[in-house]
């Protein structure tokens, strides 16, 4: 005759000796049959139970100390330890739970459950009844639980699965008297806590020989409340980016306000002309804001590599470090992942992907209520909800402590009379505070004296160039960074942008119209002011200087100074 959970007589039987605690040989002592035979019994019986497959809540328990208790007290310990057995079965046997004989290593105990709840329940009680029991004397035993959820397969009395690797590595980070979860248990567990406990976060925390980091919380009795130090695990930074080897210099007053504006905004876009410094504000600002509101993390995604604006979804999920899934969009991956995460997320260098970038940012801004983001680009993502940064240039004392750090770089052995601070700030003044211009004018440092220098900006740009081997090619020289620039216009843009070449101071929206009215329309400054690049020209445009005589009138760029007025 079955039992109520479909068990045959026998399979009740051997159940009841596996809940007493007995291993698969003492139930086949116990009942005088081959210990293969109850092996089988038992694999039939967690079959039945819903404990063959799939998810399965596990607990894991570990006595610290043991060692050395065994070896100084050993009738003692035979002793407690019968005693610690006693507990641990009965309190697993309680709540439903089955002990996993041969997941037992030294002093551990291995039991699983078919619910999160029920596993909590015996954790709790396991840890008071340790507490108040009575101990031979010079003994006293504290253990330490982990509850971890995942899939694993039983097999010949064994559990197999990363799950009991993770649950493993997890009880490793705790102490004696300390109950943790991982997060896969706390997402089961956090709607059904057992009365009179509770879950502190106690964040996330690199685990040894595991790639991914685990999120931990602590379960709490809150009658016996106890702060325990913080756990031994490894070293985990919830952040990709990447660190700088060279100082960051002014624009503390920018730093500051973006903090503020990002806690307030869901979209915050820094937005200037190529070589003002955006991507490595944003890398500055994120590095202050790691820690800082964003437990689950602050990522870059670096989108200058990107030629395809259906690629940005996939390069932004390798950024957040997210594998590929199989039937699904990069975008759902990314919106699944960031859903319930309180996080920051960096897209750099979006103008050439601008129609991509703004389609992602609203997608997230839309489905993840604590996601945040900051983009870098050249023009605004123009999309619900973003606050514009005009990334402006250095000011002069900003610029000239940026060149002197650049050039000290260049050649340490560099020593710079006071006489020479006037034509570093002609420099700077020249460069109108670009960094990147300042940067590659510091590169020619250790080969030029600082007149030459000047003089041979006062020609042209040509000279910055070769500053650094790993920069972007469109960072490697400023008339690549303009290049660039130019080349993300439309092309009725670049011939308006020609057509201001014949200016060379400022002019107003009438002057732009008569020069460009045989080619663009009477009308076409004022059509093109709706163009999303005209805002960022109006503060970044470049002045064109014409080089040698009427015969080669080959244009070159010559400054970053805004020459339109309004």
């Amino acid at each position: 005759m079955a039992g109520s959970d479909g068990l045959s007589k026998r399979e009740l039987e051997v159940a009841r000796l596996v809940a007493a605690g007995l291993t698969n040989r003492q139930i086949a002592e116990r009942l005088f049959i081959a210990e293969r035979t109850a092996e089988g019994h038992v694999e039939r019986i967690r079959d039945k139970l819903g404990f063959s497959c799939n998810i399965v809540v596990f607990l894991l328990t570990d006595l610290e100390g043991s060692t050395r208790a065994w070896e100084g007290k050993p009738m003692a310990m035979r002793e407690a330890m019968a005693r610690h057995d006693s507990i641990i079965s009965s309190c697993v046997v309680r709540h439903h739970g089955s002990q996993v004989e041969a997941g037992r290593e030294a002093d551990s105990v291995l039991a699983a459950f078919k619910n999160a709840q029920a596993a909590a329940a015996a954790a709790l009680d396991i840890q008071r009844d340790i507490d108040a029991a009575t101990w031979p004397e010079g003994v006293e035993l504290r253990i330490r639980i982990a509850i971890h959820a995942g899939e694993a397969q039983f097999r010949g009395g064994h559990y197999f699965g990363q799950a009991l690797n993770r649950c493993a590595r997890v009880l490793g980070t705790c102490h004696p008297g300390q109950i943790v979860v991982s997060r896969a248990a706390q997402e089961l567990l956090a709607d059904e806590l057992p009365a009179g406990s509770d879950l502190w976060d106690l964040g996330f925390h690199g685990l040894k020989d595991l790639k991914r980091p685990e999120h931990i919380f602590q379960l709490v009795d809150l009658q016996r409340a106890v702060h325990f130090p913080p756990l031994r695990s490894l070293p985990y930074e919830r952040t990709n980016v990447p660190i700088q080897a060279t100082t960051f210099v002014g624009r503390m007053e920018d730093i500051s306000q973006l903090k503020l504006l990002e806690a307030e905004s869901k979209l915050v876009s820094l937005v200037g002309p190529g070589g003002c410094g955006k991507t490595r504000l944003a890398q500055e600002l994120a590095t202050q804001l790691v820690d800082h509101e964003h437990p689950d993390g602050v990522w870059f995604a670096d989108l200058t590599p990107v030629g395809d604006e259906g690629l940005v979804p996939r390069a932004v999920a390798a950024s957040l470090e997210l594998p590929e899934q199989v039937g699904r969009t990069g975008l759902e991956t990314i919106v699944d992942h960031c859903r319930q995460r309180r996080l920051l997320l960096i897209l750099d260098n979006c103008e050439h992907l601008i129609d991509a970038c703004a389609r992602l940012a609203q997608e997230l801004i839309g489905s993840c209520p604590n996601l945040h983001l900051i983009a870098t680009s050249r023009e605004p993502l123009k999309v619900p909800g973003e606050t514009v940064w005009r990334v402006n240039p250095l000011s002069v004392a900003d610029a000239t402590r940026l060149f002197l750090d650049r050039a000290h770089s260049s050649a340490p052995t560099l020593d710079l009379p006071e006489s020479q601070l006037p034509v570093v700030t002609r420099i700077c003044e020249r460069l109108d505070g670009i960094p990147l211009a300042m940067e590659l004018a510091a590169a020619r440092v250790p080969i030029m004296p600082l007149q030459e220098i000047l003089e041979r900006l006062e020609s042209g740009l040509a000279l910055l160039g070769g500053a650094s081997r790993t920069a972007a090619s469109r960072q490697q020289t400023l008339n690549a960074t303009m290049d660039w620039s130019y080349g993300l216009l439309e092309k009725e843009e670049q011939i308006l942008f020609r057509r201001l070449a014949v200016f060379p101071g400022t002019f107003s929206p009438t002057a732009c119209e008569q020069v460009c009215v045989h080619t663009l329309g009477k009308n076409c400054w004022r059509q093109m002011t709706s163009s999303p690049c005209i805002p960022s020209m109006r503060i970044s445009i470049w002045r064109w200087r014409p080089r040698g005589s009427q015969a080669n009138r080959r244009p070159g760029w010559s400054s970053s100074r805004t020459i339109m007025t309004t």
